[in-house]
This record gives structure tokens, C-alpha cells and sequence, in this order.
């Protein structure tokens, strides 16, 4: 089985978060990192 690399794995995941953002205000990284469980600094980059 083949696996995506961890960073497009997080990049997919902060893809969708964005998606399922429905405010007209920016989403900040540390929020999408949060909700996603994911580390801050794959946001960032």
C-alpha cells in the first residue's frame, strides 16, 4: 500500500479545514493546526 508523505498528508488535511471554513474573516494557522491535530510549523510553510 502506498502512503502519502506526512507533509502532503497535513498539506490535504489544512486543505480541508480551509474548505470547511464558512467565515468571511481569515483562518489563522495555529487554528487550522489545532483543529487539525496537526504541527504549527507545516501550516506556516
Amino acid at each position: 500500500m502506498n502512503r502519502f508523505p506526512i507533509k502532503v498528508t497535513y498539506g490535504i488535511m489544512a486543505t480541508v479545514e480551509l474548505a470547511r471554513h464558512k467565515d468571511t474573516q481569515p483562518l489563522q494557522a495555529k487554528v487550522i493546526a489545532q483543529r487539525q491535530k496537526i504541527p504549527t510549523r507545516f501550516i506556516e510553510q
